[in-house]
């Protein structure tokens, strides 16, 4: 069987390089060619990693992207915002017969790019969107609470904005935080009363998160809600959900200067990227490489709140009204870029493996299979687990 040939376009990034070092690590047999609009970034990355290529490329020149994707297997995209620069470079990547997988945070993307699977299907190319921490992950905790009831109509993911920060702060903002501000702003879509809806974001929501026995401890845990494609995808791929919504966990404090950073924004007084620019230097220098694993450990071990990544569902099971959570018991190392870039890899892995097959393109929920993600995800993790079963810590209570 021939090596298959990996292009990681964005390679060099923060999410790019821990996404390659680890998809390195589970298929060293493949050949990577670390691909970026900064080739001297991609080429130093690449002698960093030692036996990879190295290209210059810039995605929107799409006579050069085909040119890059000439003999590619697999190709990671870690270039965002994916609002801008998603459906153009799956376009590409399906027209050259290439097999994708890509982090995609945005949910108005995620629809467009759900729209090319019956061209996907035609060329025989398999693509997986949004395969990250968030989405990602979150959808597969989803699927784990979910298959634990009878019936689940009601799904909330969400994740923690103190792990959530960006690693570091440059003259111009990072993609993420600049995807953070347009799922902050205008209207987002999430799914009420079995269809989707479009309405503004940072509405509150109340988590009652089961802990390890159950019991409903203390007040709610005040969630606040984000654009983002779990809503989008999971009702499409699970029948019976009749509202989803994805949240961000913060303070009433954060959640109000959001508020009026977006006021800002929609009338048209800030641009979404000065508004990005602002938000990461109220944030600082953003969260250093161990602030996940810190959180993590906090909020997990110490059975209080909910945890800073994780999947809540309420259904019923025999007949009675069920609280159920789902969340990791270790995280990726290496901050918000190991913790989206390591569960990347993992899905690569599995597709190179051939236990993702089927041509289309799918959101993670679709498409992986659960119980061999978590194994793998697994072993990569701080601590490391032996297995998906310690990997994910699944809690219900009733109602």
């Amino acid at each position: 069987m021939t090596a298959p040939r990996v292009l990681a376009l964005g390679g060099p990034g923060f999410v790019g390089r821990h996404a390659v070092r680890a998809l390195r690590a589970l298929r060293p047999d493949a050949t990577f060619v670390i691909a970026d609009r900064d080739a001297e970034a991609a080429a130093r990355f690449a002698a960093e990693l030692g036996g990879a290529e190295s290209l210059g490329v810039d995605v929107t020149d799409r006579a050069g992207l085909d040119a890059a994707l000439a003999g590619v297997d697999l190709v990671l995209n870690t270039v965002g915002p994916y609002f801008r620069f998603g459906v153009p470079i799956l376009t590409a990547c399906i027209d050259a017969g290439c097999a994708y997988v890509d982090v995609c945070d945005d949910p108005d993307p995620t629809v467009d790019m759900l729209d090319l699977d019956a061209d996907a299907r035609a060329r025989g190319v398999t693509a997986v969107i949004g395969m990250g921490i968030s989405p990602g992950v979150t959808n597969l905790l989803a699927v784990r609470a979910i298959d634990t009831l009878d019936t689940a109509p009601y799904v909330v993911t969400g994740w923690s904005l103190d792990a959530a920060r960006p690693e570091s702060v440059g003259r111009a903002p990072s993609a993420a935080t600049v995807h953070g501000i347009e799922q902050l702003t205008g209207t987002i879509r999430v799914h009420r009363g079995g269809a989707p809806v479009d309405e503004r974001p940072v509405r509150p929501v109340d988590i009652h998160y089961p802990n390890v026995d159950g019991a409903r401890r203390g007040r709610p845990t005040r969630c606040y809600t984000i654009g983002h494609p779990e809503p989008v995808t999971l009702p499409r791929v699970i029948p019976g959900i009749r509202e989803s919504v994805n949240v961000m966990v913060t303070d009433r404090w954060t959640a109000r200067a959001i508020r009026s950073l977006a006021w800002c924004v929609d009338r048209g007084l800030v641009s979404h990227d000065r508004a990005a620019w602002l938000a990461e230097r109220a944030e600082g220098s953003g969260a250093p490489d161990h602030a996940a694993e810190a959180v993590l450990a906090e909020l997990v071990e110490g059975e209080r709140g909910v945890p800073p990544v994780f999947a809540f569902v309420r259904g019923e099971r025999d007949g009675r009204a069920m609280r159920v959570g789902a969340t990791l018991t270790a995280t990726p190392p290496g901050g918000m870029g190991g913790a989206t870039g390591l569960p990347l890899a993992v899905g690569a892995s599995l597709l190179l493996d051939g236990r993702v097959d089927a041509p289309g393109v799918h959101p993670p929920e679709a498409a992986i299979p659960v119980a061999p993600f978590f194994d793998r995800l697994a072993r990569l993790c701080i601590p490391r687990r032996d297995d998906g079963a310690a990997l994910v810590r699944v809690t219900s209570g009733p109602g």
